[in-house]
């Protein structure tokens, strides 16, 4: 190193001492820097199966496995699920999907029939819902104030004062509200009627019936309300 020619053995000793030193500590440098991003960019796999999820990490050559449990099983297309719902009637289902699923699931013998099933119960608990609704907008319709011919004009005003024509409005009312009440007296039969398959001959609730007697307990609550 003809660069050194002019220095004394001393500080060409020292002069080579310092550049060791020097190299000694890049090496240590970039030694920890790779096993830092080895630490930091360890590799990363997943695994599925059909209720839960794994996540798999490499860290420094180390395996560690993570497992996820998945919130939300039933959110299946094989279960009933219908993914970017707009109408009532799937929106409906879609509601009842996870309550059925908690509650029978494990009853069933494949998804196949669970999903039979669920057809079945979400079909009834959507028609008891939407006969109920009919039968509220019907006794809406006769308590209307806007209606010249219901009876609202003069059941919500204490200080309605009746007329000669009055009379026939209602009677045609009173008739109207007959056949309401036999069709709500029809629906509360056949609700409880349903209720009492839901439970066991010691009066328990069969657990797979749970969905069921959620359902049909405050729909009969509805019918009581409107009675």
């Amino acid at each position: 190193m003809y660069f050194l020619s002019g220095l004394s053995n001393v500080e060409v000793k020292r002069f080579l001492r310092k550049k060791s030193e020097v190299h000694t500590t890049q090496s240590k440098v970039h030694n920890s820097e790779q096993t830092q991003q080895s630490i930091d960019c360890g590799s990363v796999s997943s695994a599925d199966s059909s209720s839960n999820k794994s996540t798999v990490l490499h860290f420094g050559g180390i395996e560690f496995q993570r497992e996820h449990t998945d919130k939300q099983p039933w959110k299946k297309t094989k279960f009933g699920w219908i993914p970017n719902a707009s109408s009532f009637r799937v929106k409906f289902m879609n509601e009842c999907l996870p309550k059925c699923y908690k509650a029978f699931y494990h009853t069933c013998k494949s998804p196949r029939d669970f999903a039979k099933q669920f057809h079945s119960e979400g079909r009834r608990q959507y028609d008891t819902h939407q006969r109920i609704l009919k039968l509220s907008s019907r006794i809406d319709a006769i308590l209307s104030n806007r209606d010249p011919g219901a009876a609202g004009k003069i059941l919500n005003d204490d200080e309605y004062i009746l007329i000669p024509s009055d009379q026939i409005i209602l009677r045609n009312n009173i008739q109207k509200i007959a056949v309401l009440q036999a069709a709500i007296e029809g629906e509360d039969q056949a609700i409880k009627k349903n209720l009492d398959g839901l439970f066991t001959k010691s009066g328990k609730l069969k657990h797979e019936k749970e969905c069921s007697n959620l359902f049909d307990v405050g729909i009969l609550r509805r019918v009581k309300k409107e009675t």
